[in-house]
């Protein structure tokens, strides 16, 4: 039954009551894209064997209630999408869906942005995430979500393979402006995840860059929320290893100097750095983390330097750091001068996903070694802060000494828009790595949301569904 009813858009109902789905198996896009339906009754549905329900309901934007109440998903492996983009729901009561052997949760409640019902509450605390390998993006762009229980979640599956970095969580709650309220438990740690914030900060080993989210009693309903907020908020520890509620409160504003000195074995006064605007603290207490300043010949131990914003300034920790001469080379009898084989590297920040071609695509340190016993997944999305050209070749930094070719990625935006299509009779849909979808297109004059644009064969694109884009020339930008 996989996209039986997929884009049928013009459907407002549906008596689906004679149907006998025991041994149904795959109910992926069951329901996507009925953009018109606004009543659906699947209280005969027997679902004990479906093992696909990815984008079941995917684009139902006009559906308010949903009764699920008599599935069975004790076989289901694949969640992802599986509500996105369900706008005008009410409320979702999943408490009784067995996710004990679902695997991916990718976007799963994604874009449930314009639900009639403000201070909507979102209680997971029923599900089991042990076997869940990718939640990026759950709850990307679902702005009315106010409340949300996931105290029973645990990330422990997507750190065991990978500890650092993980994409699996990247964007979990990426422009989810009205959330407040997040009750999490010991076994979420959120490591690598994105929290609403004005320039998307990274969470780090349960801890944000430049905001915080304090712990408070539930008694304390006194916090602001995030949307309320004029910038973003970060600051301190997230997690003590108990179960909380989390809101975001700022601190004292930092409005001290965006220079820091670095001590080192080098530098009799040490190393000023200037921290870029963008990342610039803005409460006292705020810290990030920012490479250590590099010197040509040498390395620095360590790699990483946390930054605190004081009363009285930015402090750097460790209080030193230890330069390191890279041994000289020498070839045909004449010394290298301590050059070395690595190649020029800027600073650029952009996000990369991994080609769905490939298996994975491999990693290199910055001298172009390859790196052993690690990769990055297909269609896996990963932020970048360096360009390097190496012999010819272009790579993107994804962690500290790893880079991936250019090649085996796309360059994307995460950015949320409308666009309609133009007076073509069917405008054409291309996957990302450039080749055409035949098997679907957009009809003329049909308004499309997109959560990302990407730049294929130097042109740029909207992504429009789960691997399906439309180039920027073919519509008009709404918003």
């Amino acid at each position: 039954m996989n996209d039986m009813f997929s884009g049928a858009d013009k459907l407002t109902n549906l008596n689906l009551s004679s149907f006998n789905t025991k041994n149904v198996t795959d109910m992926s896009g069951m329901f996507s894209g009925t953009s018109s339906l606004t009543d659906l009754n699947l209280s005969n549905f027997n679902t004990e064997n479906v093992a696909n329900m990815s984008s079941m309901f995917s684009g139902a934007s006009k559906l308010t209630n949903l009764n699920l109440s008599n599935f069975n998903t004790s076989k289901v492996t694949g969640m992802q999408t599986m509500f996105y983009g369900m706008n005008s729901l009410s409320s979702l009561n999943v408490s009784n869906f067995d996710t004990s052997n679902v695997t991916n949760m990718q976007q799963m409640f994604a874009q449930m942005s314009n639900t009639p019902t403000t201070g909507w509450k979102l209680d997971l605390s029923s599900f089991n995430t042990k076997n869940v390998e990718d939640m990026s993006s759950m709850f990307n762009s679902s702005q009315n979500i106010a409340s949300l229980d996931i105290s029973n979640f645990d990330d422990r599956k997507l750190y065991s393979a990978n500890p650092e970095p993980n994409s699996s969580l990247y964007y979990i709650f990426l422009d989810n402006t009205s959330l407040s309220k997040i009750k999490v438990g010991e076994n979420f740690k959120l490591s690598n995840a994105y929290i609403p914030a004005d320039d998307y900060h990274n969470l780090k080993e349960g801890q944000i860059n430049n905001n915080t989210w304090f712990s408070y009693n539930k008694d304390n309903e006194n916090n602001p929320r995030l949307a309320d907020l004029t910038k973003s908020v970060l600051v301190g520890d997230l997690f003590d290893g108990k179960a909380h509620q989390y809101a975001a409160v700022p601190g004292a504003p930092y409005e001290g100097s965006k220079t820091v000195n670095i001590k080192n074995n080098l530098d009799k006064d040490g190393t000023n750095v200037t921290i870029q605007d963008s990342i610039s603290p803005e409460y006292i207490n705020s810290y990030l983390y920012i490479d250590a300043p590099k010197k040509s010949g040498y390395t620095a131990s360590p790699t990483k330097i946390k930054v605190t914003a004081t009363a009285n300034g930015l402090v750097a920790s460790p209080d030193e750091i230890t330069y390191t001469a890279i041994p000289h080379t020498s070839g045909g009898g004449s010394s290298s001068s301590g050059s070395t084989s690595n190649g020029n590297i800027k600073k650029s920040i952009q996000y990369v996903t991994v080609n769905p071609d490939i298996g994975h695509a491999n990693l290199y340190t910055f001298s172009g070694k390859l790196v052993k016993n690690r990769g990055l997944d297909h269609d896996s999305d990963w932020y970048s802060d360096e360009i390097m050209t190496l012999k010819g070749d272009h790579y993107y930094r994804v962690a500290t000494d790893e880079w991936v070719k250019a090649n085996n990625v796309h360059v994307y935006q995460n950015k949320n828009s409308v666009v309609e299509t133009k007076d073509e009779p069917v405008t054409s849909l291309s996957t990302i790595l450039g080749t055409k979808v035949t098997n679907r297109g957009l009809a003329k004059y049909t308004s499309w949301k997109s959560d990302r644009t990407v730049i294929i064969d130097r042109q740029l694109y909207y992504r429009v569904a789960t691997g399906e884009y439309v180039s920027a020339s073919d519509v008009n930008l709404i918003f």
